[in-house]
């Protein structure tokens, strides 16, 4: 009977340690863009996660359609000189043309606050309700332009724009369409890093350049927010909005943008188990083809929190 005891007991012991191994680590879903290869070259993918190493050998499509939210800055900055407005309703609409069919687009303004102009709506319905959409946006948001006191910083208008989302799925995206003329957002970036990455959202950016170098004593070059959208796994594009928008320089333009929406869109996820010491640990992820040759790839810079 003792060693029949002793024999249960050391189950359960047995089982209390696996139980608590268990509580201590958590599923996640890591999302990456090979800049190199398709998708379907993806053969093995290493992710070391602070003192964790996890090899996966599959990088599977979402399991749901891509979600982005378009955060169009539209403060008084971002309609002098005009042209600038009118590239940004090129880059808006050149998104639209390029988003896959099942993907779904939203449509947020920032000026005093952020308004929803478009809720998240599949592809047919958004084309639909931009033709709805004002062009003249200052007349849009009324007086809520001239009250500068109030308005959000272009990171507070980010997170705002996440939370925006319904519970967060892997590979959602907010798209902000801006100038970045402003000094305070670089004090909160981090904070607003942290809220992206948990929610597992990337931050793709389209900003218009041309200040930087006509006010260089008063406007802030827009560094941290490039820094913000490659530590989420996204990417940037900057436009010199003084040139005419030409022939050439528009095809300049589209052909960068569609490089810009391949890396949104042209993903796979790796969904794996964590210890969840290990989420907010720096990321390192190694990609290779089936013949072991190395495949650069885009991710963010810490794994999402757990997957539900």
């Amino acid at each position: 009977m003792r060693r029949i005891a002793l024999v249960l007991l050391g189950l359960a012991l047995g089982l209390g340690v696996r139980t608590g191994m268990a509580q201590d680590r958590c599923v996640t879903r890591l999302v990456v863009h090979p800049e190199n290869a398709p998708v379907s070259a993806l053969s093995k993918i290493e992710i070391s996660a602070g003192p964790e190493t996890s090899v996966m050998h599959s990088c599977v499509a979402p399991e749901t359609p891509i979600r982005a939210l378009v955060l169009l800055d539209s403060r008084p900055s971002m309609h002098y000189p005009s042209s600038k407005w009118s590239v940004a309703m090129v880059v808006l609409n050149d998104l639209v043309r390029s988003s896959p069919s099942g993907s779904q687009l939203g449509l947020l303004f920032s000026a005093g606050a952020v308004y929803e102009a478009i809720p998240l709506v599949d592809i047919p319905t958004f084309v639909r309700r931009m033709d709805s959409v004002s062009g003249d946006v200052m007349k849009l948001l009324g007086p809520a332009v001239s009250a500068p006191a109030t308005n959000p910083t272009l990171d507070e208008a980010i997170e705002q724009a996440a939370a925006r989302f319904p519970p967060p799925q892997p590979g959602d995206v907010i798209y902000v369409i801006t100038d970045a003329t402003e000094r305070d957002s670089r004090r909160s970036s981090g904070r607003t890093i942290d809220s992206l990455l948990a929610r597992g959202t990337r931050l793709f950016s389209f900003i218009f350049v041309e200040d930087y170098y006509r006010f260089k004593e008063r406007a802030l070059r827009p560094e941290w927010l490039m820094d913000m959208t490659k530590a989420t796994g996204g990417s940037w594009m900057q436009y010199e909005a003084l040139t005419d928008l030409d022939k050439r320089k528009a095809k300049e333009t589209s052909d960068s943008l569609h490089r810009l929406y391949s890396e949104m869109h042209d993903i796979c996820e790796v969904k794996f188990y964590v210890a969840k010491s290990a989420i907010a640990a720096k990321l390192k992820v190694k990609a290779t083809d089936q013949k072991g040759t190395a495949i650069t790839l885009e991710y963010a810079s810490r794994l999402p929190g757990c997957s539900p």
